[in-house]
């Protein structure tokens, strides 16, 4: 699914992991809201997630954990929280944009220590503290 820069409004529908063959959601630049429903974690062939650009709120849901994201692009949002720990499982991801999400709280899991794959992790402009993970 790609649909960037659409002017789409709304919030993304839990009903999205019926399509369970999907590998890629690109949402970027749009205004959708809310929260990230936790059932894209059913996705279980899902590698790129696009939702930068947008306005939604919430936590990171740690059932993305469940994929197979190589890429994932939550940057200039107003996610809230930490960073879920389920991510570092994602031993595939490459890219990880987080920033520009200045109430993301807390510091990088110690489970990213395992993300070997990853040349490009942004997270500027956001409250994450402590040391990055070795």
């Amino acid at each position: 699914i790609v649909f960037d820069h659409n002017n789409l409004k709304g919030t993304i529908p839990p009903q999205i992991a019926q399509l369970t063959e999907l590998t890629s959601i690109q949402l970027s630049d749009n205004a959708i809201k809310g929260a990230m429903p936790t059932e894209l974690g059913r996705l279980g062939k899902l590698t790129t997630l696009n939702l930068g650009h947008n306005d939604l709120t919430g936590s990171i849901p740690a059932s993305l954990g469940n994929t197979r994201l190589q890429l994932l692009y939550l940057d200039n949002n107003d996610l809230s929280g930490p960073i879920p720990q389920e991510l570092g499982g994602l031993k595939d991801l490459s890219v990880f944009y987080l920033s520009h999400n200045a109430k993301i709280t807390g510091s990088i899991p110690q489970s990213f220590a395992g993300l070997t794959a990853i040349v490009d992790f942004q997270a500027d402009s956001t409250g994450l503290t402590g040391p990055v993970p070795s």
